[in-house]
C-alpha cells in the first residue's frame, strides 16, 4: 500500500500503481513520495494501491540476486497495473554511456512500445554530468519515442531540470517535457513530541552533506573550508542569544560524517549544551518524523534539495545553501525566491549567512506567508499535471 491515504468521502475502486523509485536510503525521497501520493489521491479522487520497486536494484552496478531490470518481466508487470510511475528522483541525469537512454532508466524503445498501461516518468531530475554525444543522442531518441506514444507522459521536477534539457539536449525536446512541482512541497508529517527540540528555544534546523565534495566545493580543501566556516557561523549564531538551539538533520548516512565534522570544530560547550542531532531514519514513513522537525523549527538551512523543498512546503523560513551543485539554487530561482540563497561554495560566507539568518528570524511571518503563496501556486500547477494523468487513465 502507498504510505498515505487521502481523506475523501467518495471512493471508487483503488488504482493499482506500479511505482519505480528510490524508497530506502534518502529520507528526502520518502518525503517526495509522501506528498505525491497524497496529491494524486486528492486530485484523482481515488485511493492508490501501490507496488514499490526499488530503483537502486535496477542500477547496473547492483549485482545481488534480487537485482531488477527494465526487461520483459518488467513489461509484463507494468501491463498488469492501472498506472506506472517512474520517479521522482534524479533518474534522468545524463551520464551512463551503455544505457539505452543514457540515464538510469535503461529501457529500450521496443520494450517501451510494449507497455500498454499509462506510463508517467514523474517529476524526474535531469542534470547533465558531462554527457558525451552518445549519451545525448540516446536521450533524444528515447524522448522522441516517448513523445510519440499516446500512453506516455514525460515530466521533470522544478529544480532547473527542464532548462538543463534545453541547453544540453535541445529546445524541441525541452518543449515536449512537462515540469511539475516536487512532491516534497506537499509532504504530510506527524505532529509528534521530539526530544531533539527544546520547548522554549528558537530552533534552527541544519542539513549538511559530505558527498559529491568536488562538485559542491571544488576540492577537498574547499570542503574543509566550508566545514570550518559553518562551525564558526554556528558558534556566533548561538552566542548572540542564549535561547537559541541548533538541530542537525541527516538525510542519508554520509550526512552524519558532515555533522560530526562541523561539531568537532564548534565551541565545546555549545555542542554539549545547545546542539542536538535528529536520528538517521529511512524507508517509507520515516519522513513523517524527520520533516515534522523541519515543521516545528523556526528556521532551516540546508544543502540537500528536500531540506529546502519541504521547508518551503511546510512554510518554515529557509535558507538555501547554494554551492557548485546547481539543484538548490535552481529550485529557489524557479519559485522566484533567489533572495533566500546564500552561496557557501567559498570559505567566506559566515557574515552573509548570519545576516540572512537574523533577518529570517525577525521576518518569519512574512517569509511563511510568501511560502504559503508559493505552495498555492504549485498546488494549482500540480492539479493541471494530474489532470493530464487522469486523461491518460481515461483513454
Amino acid at each position: 500500500m502507498c504510505a498515505n491515504t487521502a481523506d475523501a468521502a467518495d471512493r471508487t475502486e483503488p488504482l493499482d500503481v506500479l511505482h519505480v523509485a528510490s524508497f530506502t536510503g534518502n529520507v528526502g525521497d520518502n518525503a517526495n513520495h509522501n506528498g505525491t501520493y497524497g496529491q494524486l489521491q486528492e486530485n484523482l479522487g481515488r485511493d492508490l494501491r501501490c507496488e514499490l520497486l526499488e530503483m537502486r536494484k535496477f542500477y547496473q552496478n547492483y549485482t545481488k540476486p534480487d537485482a531488477l531490470a527494465f526487461d520483459d518481466s518488467f513489461v509484463e508487470q507494468a501491463n498488469e497495473a492501472d498506472l506506472v510511475l517512474i520517479g521522482g528522483g534524479s533518474f534522468f541525469d545524463l551520464w551512463i554511456e551503455d544505457s539505452a537512454t543514457g540515464t538510469t532508466v535503461d529501457i529500450t524503445p521496443s520494450r517501451l512500445d510494449r507497455i500498454e498501461t499509462p506510463l508517467v516518468f514523474y517529476g524526474l531530475g535531469c542534470i547533465p554530468v558531462d554527457p558525451t554525444e552518445t549519451v545525448v543522442r540516446k536521450f533524444r531518441q528515447f524522448l522522441d519515442h516517448a513523445f510519440a506514444a499516446e500512453n506516455v507522459m514525460v515530466s521533470v521536477r522544478n529544480d532547473g531540470s527542464r532548462e538543463h534539457v534545453r541547453t544540453t539536449v535541445g529546445e524541441e525536446w525541452a518543449e515536449g517535457i512537462e515540469e511539475i512541482p516536487d512532491g516534497g512541497f506537499f509532504v504530510r508529517v506527524d505532529d509528534a513530541p521530539h526530544p531533539e527540540l527544546p520547548p522554549d528555544d528558537t530552533v534552527a534546523a541544519i542539513n549538511v552533506v559530505a558527498d559529491m565534495r568536488e562538485r559542491r566545493f571544488g576540492d577537498e580543501a574547499g570542503y574543509e573550508e566550508f566545514v570550518a566556516e559553518l562551525a564558526a557561523f554556528a558558534d556566533e549564531f548561538l552566542a548572540r542569544d542564549d535561547e537559541r538551539h541548533l538541530l542537525f538533520v541527516p538525510h542519508i548516512y554520509s550526512d552524519l560524517r558532515a555533522i560530526s565534522a562541523v561539531l568537532s570544530k564548534m565551541d565545546v560547550m555549545f555542542r554539549r549544551e545547545r546542539v542536538t542531532t535528529a536520528p538517521y531514519l529511512n524507508g517509507p514513513g520515516s519522513e513523517r518524523y524527520i520533516f515534522d522537525l523541519y515543521d516545528q523549527a523556526d528556521l532551516s538551512m540546508g544543502l540537500r534539495f528536500h531540506a529546502n523543498v519541504c521547508s518551503i512546503g511546510l512554510e518554515t523560513p529557509s535558507i538555501g545553501l547554494a554551492n557548485g551543485h546547481p539543484k538548490v539554487g535552481d529550485l529557489y530561482r524557479s519559485i522566484d525566491c533567489a533572495d533566500r540563497l546564500v552561496d557557501v561554495s567559498s570559505g567566506t560566507f559566515r557574515s552573509e549567512l548570519l545576516d540572512v539568518a537574523e533577518d529570517s528570524i525577525d521576518k518569519a511571518p512574512s517569509i511563511s506567508g510568501r511560502y504559503r503563496e508559493v505552495r498555492t501556486e504549485l498546488s494549482a500547477d500540480l492539479r493541471d499535471a494530474h489532470r493530464r494523468i487522469e486523461r491518460l487513465l481515461e483513454a
